[in-house]
């Protein structure tokens, strides 16, 4: 039987999130948000990111990690979300892995 799973925003709790990733003050965090959260977070920190210098590689590689590892339970939920089927258990293939890591450079 198949699963669907729907991720919920962390701020409203409203489905069709995404999870972010990221990093501020030495701790990695995660969040799940909507396109409209994300686009306002994105708008609030603009500011702050044009004038930040980037860190890390400037192109993935095949097989590269994101800068925080995700959990399985991440990139199913990504996964789904993105229309990408998935078994609930099991393996991730390496695609899958690697189509997360690229949507979340």
């Amino acid at each position: 039987m198949a699963q669907r799973v729907i991720t919920t925003s962390d701020l409203s709790g409203a489905d069709g999130a995404t999870t972010l990733m990221f990093a501020m003050g030495g701790s990695a965090y995660e969040i799940d948000l909507t396109p409209t959260e994300l686009k306002e977070l994105e708008a609030l920190l603009k500011p702050y990111t044009t004038k930040a210098r980037h860190v890390g590689t400037k192109t993935a590689r095949a097989g590269s990690k994101t800068a925080v590892p995700a959990s399985t339970a991440t990139v199913r939920a990504w996964a789904t979300a993105s229309g990408i089927k998935v078994s609930p258990k099991g393996r991730i293939p390496v695609h899958v892995i690697e189509a997360f890591e690229k949507a979340n450079a």
